[in-house]
Order: C-alpha cells, then sequence, then structure tokens
C-alpha cells in the first residue's frame, strides 16, 4: 500500500464531483433499485403461488401452463438480483472516497475497506456514454476505465470505472484532477492508456464535453503528451 503522509503534494483528493446533490442522487436511486428487487421478488412469488392455487383447483390445467409459469419466476427473480446489486453497487459509489497518491487511484469504501490501483501498470482506457443511443444529442459523459478482471474467452469486465464528468450536468472534474489523472495514466507503458492520457489533456482544454454530440471515443483528438 502507498503510504500517504501529512502535506505530501502528490497526494490529490479525487472529490470535485462528489458535491451534495450528486451523492443524494446516488441514494435516491440506490433506494428505487432495492424497491424494484423487492417488486420483483413480490412478482415472482405471487406467479409461483398462483400455481399453487392452479394445481390444487385443476392439475391438468397447471400442467399447460408450468413452462411458462417457471420461465416468469426465474426471470423475475434474475432480475432483482441485478437490481439488487445494481442498487448495492450505487450505494456503494455514493459512500466512497477517491484520492490520488502519486500513480496510484485509492478507494476507500465505507467502513474503511481500501482498494489501490496502480495507473501506470494495470489497463486504463476512457469511454465515452449516453444515456440514450449513439445519435441522441443529448450529453454524454466521460468514464476511466481502470483494471480489467478477465471473465472468459479473452472477455473483460472493468475493476474500477472512475466517472470523470457529471452523467446528467457534463460537468468535468476540475483540471487539476484531470491533469494529475492524465499524469498517472501518461507514464503507462501500454499505448491505449496514453492515448487515453492525451485526450483527457483534450478534453482539459476544451473546459466541457459540449463539442460531443456521440459517444464515439475517436471524437476526441489526441492532444500531443
Amino acid at each position: 500500500m502507498v503510504q500517504e503522509r501529512a502535506g505530501d503534494p502528490r497526494v490529490v483528493p479525487l472529490d470535485g464531483l462528489d458535491d451534495p446533490p450528486r451523492r443524494a442522487r446516488l441514494l435516491r436511486r440506490a433506494a428505487a433499485l432495492r424497491t424494484l428487487s423487492i417488486a420483483l421478488v413480490s412478482g415472482a412469488v405471487g406467479s409461483a403461488t398462483w400455481w399453487a392455487s392452479l394445481v390444487v383447483r385443476d392439475g391438468s390445467a397447471a400442467r399447460r401452463v408450468w413452462l411458462v409459469v417457471a420461465v416468469v419466476f426465474v426471470g423475475l427473480l434474475v432480475a432483482a438480483l441485478l437490481a439488487f446489486a445494481a442498487a448495492r453497487v450505487t450505494r456503494r459509489e455514493a459512500a466512497e472516497r477517491l484520492s490520488l497518491v502519486g500513480d496510484v487511484l485509492r478507494v476507500t469504501e465505507r467502513g474503511g475497506t481500501t482498494a489501490e490501483y496502480d495507473l501506470g501498470r494495470v489497463p486504463v482506457s476512457l469511454r465515452l456514454r449516453s444515456l440514450m443511443s449513439v445519435t441522441d444529442p443529448r450529453p454524454v459523459w466521460a468514464e476511466l476505465v481502470v483494471g480489467a478482471d478477465e471473465l472468459a474467452a479473452g472477455r473483460f469486465r472493468p475493476a474500477r470505472v472512475l466517472p470523470l464528468s457529471d452523467m446528467t450536468t457534463r460537468r468535468l472534474r476540475p483540471a487539476d484532477e484531470l491533469s494529475a489523472l492524465a499524469d498517472a495514466v501518461g507514464r503507462s507503458s501500454r499505448p491505449e492508456a496514453r492515448v487515453a492520457a492525451a485526450r483527457i489533456r483534450t478534453m482539459i482544454k476544451w473546459g466541457s464535453l459540449v463539442p460531443l454530440r456521440g459517444t464515439s471515443v475517436d471524437d476526441i483528438p489526441p492532444a500531443s503528451p
């Protein structure tokens, strides 16, 4: 673990997006997802109860619909699990604190649990996302995809997704945070990481994501490192 010293100029708190409205928004989203998961479980239990009552009344009818009920039951349970997992992730995001210590991204979660990612060593890439389709003119937001866990057959999932702008307002992180991230990522030996660092510098020059109308990361020209 990187040792953090008081007054160390290498320590950059990444709290430019952590304003009270954003945290309140995340907590509301987590509560809505949790409510949705409960409703889906109730629907699954209801479908199973209805089928059981049909068995009692008419066994032959129950045999004709059992497959449909089974698919609905399993589908509702899977959806409930996904909603519950999303609620936990969203609530954790609202509680975690981020900082950059040298080239290491430090994530301190609720309860004091700490995870660290060396931006000079792990895979790093820049990603743009939209609430709708790529042709939708509404604002996109930028994320730094940090690290990757191999799943299977060459597929990966990000170990950490670091927002570089607010999802709703397009507001970028402060320039000092983005500059520190670009410097750390730019020291990587991975070509894609250095390109990501160059594109972050372009975003700093723009001052916003207003020039963008879609989610193609190639629409951000890499500035000279």
